[in-house]
């Protein structure tokens, strides 16, 4: 009889449920999904739920308790901040939790955080991270400090001998996963419906960002925290072949919407600008393909589900 594979994702944001949707779908696999607000999961999206405060390692510890996990996905989110927590120091406290926890099933760890969160460079696989490019978010400082994040899940996973990733995102773009969890309210796409909808003018950089199905971001993520993937304590670029920028976004997202009846006279007021210091035009995601991982769709389609989706709502 084959043994279950239990995967536990810490983390029940937009991604997080994209990556538990994939799991979910992988043969002999049982998913258990942190969320802060149990509220937030339905026990009809084939994976368990379980309330986790990642910023309380004792919550922590309960969880890989009850789940004794195979994998472990760390889905931390925006870089936000709760009642004066920063990410990273949240970081640290799941990562306090972890130590906390008889890990003796445990083989794989990845951590996910966008390229923003990360500040590592995502033009050329291979380098040291010592090495990389920062991208343009923070100083040198701050690109210092985010980068320790990522040091710090490699260095323990590699002292605890676990097989570990650090999955440096892109912009995943789509529909609601299954349990309803829908994109951030401070990406790009919500960001400008929200503005079209209260009839306000639309100010943004037009360069290219890395824009992709949100889905294949899920089923990347879970084909690094699948146990018969062999990792090296490095990271891996999830993202797309050819980056697209935000005018071809938002251009694409008004012709989708033009298709429904209840926007077909929208005039919006978009002014853009050339970023500051401009996005690299792809990323290298030679890893993730050599692991056998290739997207199914282009950002097209995450445009097209998101459009639909909040065409219902309305």
């Amino acid at each position: 009889m084959t043994e279950t594979t239990r995967h536990l994702v810490l983390g029940g944001g937009y991604l997080g449920s994209q990556t538990a949707d994939a799991l979910t779908d992988l043969q002999d696999s049982q998913v258990t999904v942190g969320y802060h607000h149990l509220a937030r999961w339905s026990a009809e999206v084939g994976h368990v739920g379980v309330e986790v405060d990642m910023h309380d390692p004792e919550t922590v510890r309960v969880a890989v308790a009850e789940c004794e996990p195979h994998s472990i996905v760390l889905a931390m989110g925006a870089p936000a901040v709760k009642n004066g927590v920063k990410l990273y120091d949240s970081l640290g406290r799941t990562l306090e939790g972890l130590k906390n926890s008889k890990l003796e099933h445990l083989s794989h760890l990845v951590f996910i955080g966008s390229a923003r969160q990360l500040d590592v460079a995502v033009l050329e696989e291979g380098k040291p991270i010592s090495e990389a490019a920062p991208m343009v978010c923070g100083t040198d400082s701050d690109g210092a400090f985010k980068t320790q994040q990522a040091k710090e899940v490699l260095e323990f996973g590699e002292a605890f001998g676990i097989d570990t990733a650090v999955g440096v995102m892109c912009n995943p773009v789509g529909g609601p996963a299954r349990n309803g969890i829908t994109m951030p309210k401070y990406q790009l796409l919500p960001l400008i419906m929200e503005k079209i909808q209260n009839q306000e003018p639309i100010n943004l950089n037009s360069d290219s960002r890395g824009y992709f199905y949100a889905p294949d971001a899920g089923v990347a993520i879970a084909r690094l925290a699948d146990p018969t993937t062999k990792l090296h304590y490095d990271y891996y670029n999830v993202g797309p072949a050819e980056a697209a920028s935000n005018q071809q976004v938002i251009d694409y997202m008004l012709s989708c919407m033009a298709q429904y009846e209840q926007w077909q006279d929208l005039a919006p007021d978009i002014n853009t600008k050339p970023d500051r210091q401009p996005y690299p035009d792809h990323v290298d995601t030679n890893r993730l393909a050599n692991l056998g991982w290739q997207p199914t769709a282009d950002w097209r389609r995450g445009v097209e589900e998101f459009v639909a989706q909040n065409a219902v709502q309305c």
